[in-house]
């Protein structure tokens, strides 16, 4: 077969069953073009590549292929499903002899060995193959990419691979059965939930899932990569209103759960689990467990003053604080009974033990008090033995006084009859000696007095009753003799003021009245 020219320059002629290029003779512009016809962006036109395909194939006496419109004249290409079109370009492919390494009918390929290995496409196949529209994906082309799969158009060739992705992301493992997987790694099981979490975020079989690298073929742009979070049982952080139980969690239940059934336990160890009810929030289990404290902390207070009997659990913290006042009042009462040695046998409330108390401590005071008030009666009778024997001295110079009186009474009516005799006889005297001795003088009128001056008189003498100052009190009076007592809490009013005498004055109007009346001197006086 002679050789053969295209427009590109390349010389091509056939050698056994394939063809061989010659590029030698090939300009750079016809170098330039050849390659441009393989861009995208600015093929070469068509008729260049067909023309090229129709010189080739009439040199060796070779049908020119149909192209992708002659080859499915007739068929309804946009019912087809996306399966089904691609079946169809499979059915072109092979047309075209792309899969018949050894059998090139339409002069589509050049170079390889004699059985068609490692031959090279023409610009004429691609053209040819290029008509059909397909688009190529290599991630799809095998099961871990690296081949080509043809689709019919972008849309379908990106729902197709991130279909192939979601296969193959698909079969990672929980974070469940990874654990379990894991159940040999002592450290791992032993570990908190964040620790695990992470160690399987970082486990290799992930890694090409969510990080694919270059090798893996997958398209990026196109394809909705999976992230950790796809795969993520979960991660709650309970903050610091959980105290201790602050940290990571798979779940706010599991953080709930781990507070909660603490707490419980908590309570219930004080003895008021019936403080944990339905519904309760963590605030509600820290409320129920301070509450459950401040009721241990009473109840204990109320066991160590002898009284546990009256505690129960379901006492409220009022309840509670109540029964403790009520035990140290009666702690109380009985620890002063004790010291003031008075027994008060079964008693065992505030109230009743308060009014022994109250009673024995006035019945005490009343004992005082008559203790007080004998000891202040041994007094008085003293007082009063004192004073007995001043008045008895004040009646005996009362009496001596009412003699001297009597007598100093007389003595003035002697010298006042005498005092007229005297009268008298200077008046009859006088006369005489004036020549009227005939004229008779007044008669002398003897004196007659009213008593006998050294005998008893007109006045009474003067007495001072005796006080009697022991009057309804127990005891003996002054001269031993036994004296009634009436109430020893209830004796008479009783004063006693201390006068003293003076004998210069005059100690009675009367006396007084006379002494002028007769022109006696106050005692004292001398005439």
């Amino acid at each position: 077969m002679a050789k053969t020219t295209n427009e590109f320059g390349v010389i091509s002629e056939k050698v056994g069953n394939t063809f061989k290029n010659d590029y030698s003779q090939q300009t750079p512009e016809q170098n330039a073009a050849m390659f441009k016809s393989y861009e995208n962006d600015d093929p070469t036109p068509a008729a260049s590549t067909t023309q090229m395909a129709s010189v080739v194939n009439a040199a060796l006496g070779k049908q020119t292929p149909k192209t992708w419109e002659e080859f499915t004249a007739g068929k309804d290409l946009d019912s087809l499903t996306d399966a089904q079109w691609a079946k169809q370009y499979d059915n072109y492919y092979d047309y075209l002899g792309a899969k018949n390494y050894d059998e090139d009918k339409f002069g589509l390929f050049t170079g390889g060995d004699s059985d068609g290995w490692g031959r090279s496409t023409t610009p004429a196949f691609e053209e040819l193959i290029g008509g059909a529209g397909a688009v190529f994906s290599n991630y799809t082309g095998s099961r871990y990419g690296g081949g080509t799969e043809y689709f019919r158009d972008t849309a379908s060739k990106e729902a197709a691979e991130q279909a192939k992705y979601d296969t193959q992301s698909s079969s990672v493992k929980s974070f469940d059965d990874w654990l379990k997987n894991n159940q040999n790694n002592e450290a791992l099981q032993n570990a908190d939930y964040a620790t695990q979490r992470d160690a399987y975020k970082n486990d290799l079989s992930m890694s090409k899932y969510i990080n694919p690298g270059r090798g893996s073929y997958i398209d990026q742009t196109n394809v909705k990569l999976k992230t950790f979070d796809d795969f993520d049982p979960g991660l709650y952080t309970a903050g610091e209103d959980y105290g201790q139980f602050s940290g990571a969690y798979r779940t706010q239940d599991e953080a709930d759960t781990k507070f909660r059934d603490y707490y419980s336990g908590e309570i219930g160890n004080l003895g008021y689990g019936n403080l944990v009810t339905e519904g309760l929030d963590n605030a509600g289990y820290l409320a129920a467990f301070d509450q459950a404290t401040n009721r241990k902390g009473i109840a204990d207070q109320i066991t160590s003053l002898g009284y546990g009997s009256m505690i129960n659990p379901n006492m409220t913290a009022d309840e509670l604080s109540n029964a403790f006042g009520e035990a140290q009042e009666r702690n109380k009462f009985k620890t002063l009974l004790d010291d003031m040695g008075t027994s008060y046998g079964d008693m065992d409330s505030s109230s009743s033990l308060g009014s022994l108390y109250d009673t024995a401590t006035k019945l005490s005071e009343a004992d005082q008090k008559a203790a007080g008030l004998t000891t202040e009666l041994g007094l008085l009778n003293t007082e009063f033995d004192t004073l007995q024997g001043a008045n008895e001295g004040l009646t005996t110079d009362l009496s001596a006084l009412t003699t001297d009186y009597g007598a100093l009474q007389g003595a003035n009516q002697q010298a006042s009859a005498l005092n007229t005799i005297n009268a008298a006889a200077a008046d009859k005297a006088q006369r005489a000696s004036s020549g009227i001795a005939s004229i008779p003088g007044p008669a002398a009128t003897g004196y007659t007095q009213a008593v006998e001056p050294t005998g008893a008189t007109a006045l009474n003498p003067y007495q001072m009753a005796p006080i009697d100052f022991t009057g309804g009190l127990a005891g003996a009076d002054s001269s031993g003799s036994a004296m009634d007592n009436t109430n020893i809490f209830a004796p008479p009013p009783m004063s006693m003021t201390q006068n003293t005498f003076d004998l210069n004055q005059s100690f009675n109007p009367y006396f007084d009245a006379l002494n002028t009346q007769y022109g006696i001197p106050p005692v004292g006086e001398t005439t």
